[in-house]
């Protein structure tokens, strides 16, 4: 099961709550926006030694704004409007180990 939150800072905590098998991140929120709790999460995986899979939600679909995501630590992306058929594809392939920064 899932759950939304508004912000970065929620995201935050929902992960220092519970284990999740993917993570949707949007770049425009609200107070920490999606880059900033990327950089977070990837942080704090340096000492974990886990891995979180995020597919980054974004309208900046330009090659330039994708390269952007993926040096950034994000798994993958799906552009926004929300195609469901691409999202679907991009959840298949990052649970199936396969990120775009391969």
């Amino acid at each position: 099961t899932g759950i939304a939150v508004s912000d970065g800072n929620q995201a935050l905590v929902a992960l220092s709550q519970r284990r999740f098998d993917i993570l949707l991140l949007d770049l425009m929120m609200p107070n920490f926006d999606g880059l900033q709790t990327l950089a977070q999460i990837r942080r704090e995986e340096r000492t974990s030694g886990k891995h979180q899979t995020i597919i980054m939600v974004t309208g900046h679909a330009e090659p330039g704004d994708t390269r952007k995501l993926l040096a950034a630590g994000a798994d993958a992306y799906s552009a926004k409007p929300v195609n469901v058929a691409s999202l679907r594809a991009e959840l298949q392939a990052v649970s199936n180990g396969i990120s775009r920064k391969r």
